[in-house]
């Protein structure tokens, strides 16, 4: 321990604390209720879980839609045999198991890829690199269509030969980065 005449730097959470500097940091000690206490109500204030509904897929990326349904990515190619990689959920069909799971398709593995929602008036979805060869190029896009209770008909595109990534990528990270 140092003393505390060491520390001199302002908090970047709280200028009005003290947090460190001049390689030092500042150690705080929790004396309150353990961390790994908690409340677990019972009966109706337990919550419910709302569109609770068996599923066809164990998805590595769920994404939700503009359109109010949920996309679901899984690990395509080297997953479970007959599967397509891609499923649409529609909650507004939730007790009709068939109606519910929209099959979609993926050309190559998303396994290790990063996604996310453009900033646009479709909503689109991008997913992009992979898990091993082509997959590692992949950029895939989604643009959700139909509504709550109407089957959409559009899919994942996905073509390495027209558009790919320049090196390939192995979890990678995506982000959104606004210019002004």
């Amino acid at each position: 321990m140092a003393p505390e005449t060491d520390c001199n730097m302002a908090c970047s959470g709280d200028p009005n604390s003290i947090c460190g500097a001049g390689s030092r940091i500042s150690y705080y000690a929790w004396t309150g209720t353990p961390l790994y206490s908690w409340n677990r109500p019972t009966g109706t204030a337990a919550g419910e879980y709302q569109f609770l509904i068996g599923g066809v897929v164990i998805p590595l990326v769920t994404s939700q839609t503009i359109k109010g349904k949920v996309t679901f990515l899984e690990k395509f190619g080297t997953g479970a045999p007959n599967t397509t990689g891609a499923y649409e959920l529609d909650l507004a069909e939730i007790n009709n198991f068939t109606a519910a799971w929209r099959p979609m398709h993926v050309k190559t593995d998303i396994f290790c890829s990063a996604s996310l929602t453009l900033p646009d008036k479709a909503g689109r979805q991008i997913n992009v690199g992979g898990w091993a060869n082509d997959a590692t190029y992949g950029i895939r896009f989604y643009s959700p269509d139909g509504s709550p209770g109407v089957a959409g008909v559009n899919d994942w595109q996905e073509n390495v030969n027209e558009v790919a990534l320049q090196n390939g990528r192995w979890y990678p990270s995506a982000m959104i980065m606004v210019s002004h």
